[in-house]
């Protein structure tokens, strides 16, 4: 009977431990598991003033001079903002206007890539009156026409990239609207540095 009694207790005691080994592995394998099915993405999303070319802005501009301003943590979002300061008297000819770019990595609470949050934006945009798909750009993209200009939201795994276009030409001082053709062909051409500069998801 002692022997008996005996063996029942390490066999309750090793019972014991190997459910509590196991809640720990599980635990860890909880902690663990997000990571190892997260979907390829970006950490953090670049400067988006740096990520511009030149080329693009000497077209969104026409050589004009345009104030730039930059914001955001360049961790999880960053913005810029190139706008023509002086009135269209004083600049006289060219491209008058502002062109707005953001863009931001999306993570979820346990800090790896949300690939949802971009998606669901670029939808979100093409409900907009008179917005459509936009191919060539990210995953998905789409584009929707404001007064004198453009919005393009495109989406590539966990980046949302946000563009803004407006402007008009001036001659003597007065401003001439510009084609949609040409107001879609420069924030375009502003997402595509974002997506060129941010590379491919890792």
């Amino acid at each position: 009977m002692p022997n008996r009694a005996r063996n029942r207790a390490l066999l309750i005691s090793l019972l014991i431990t190997c459910f509590a080994a196991l809640c720990a592995a599980i635990a860890i394998a909880a902690q663990l598991l997000p990571s190892v099915l997260a979907s390829p993405g970006y950490e953090a999303p670049g400067d988006a003033c740096r990520a511009v070319s030149s080329a693009t802005l000497q077209r969104a501009f026409g050589g004009n001079n345009a104030d730039e301003k930059g914001s955001g943590d360049s961790t999880h979002d960053s913005r810029c903002d190139w706008r023509i300061i002086d009135p269209p008297s004083e600049v006289g000819s060219g491209r008058y206007g502002r062109l707005s770019v953001g863009v931001a990595a999306m993570l979820d609470e346990h800090g790896n890539p949300d690939t949802a949050v971009p998606v669901q934006r670029v939808r979100e945009l093409r409900t907009e009156p008179d917005a459509s798909p936009l191919a060539g750009i990210g995953e998905q993209a789409s584009m929707s026409p404001e007064r004198h200009g453009v919005r393009i939201i495109a989406a590539r795994a966990n980046l949302l990239v946000d563009v803004e276009y407006q402007a008009t030409e001036l001659v003597n001082g007065v401003e001439e609207p510009l084609p949609a053709e040409e107001l879609q062909a420069v924030a375009r051409q502003a997402a595509q540095d974002v997506l060129r500069q941010a590379g491919p998801p890792r």
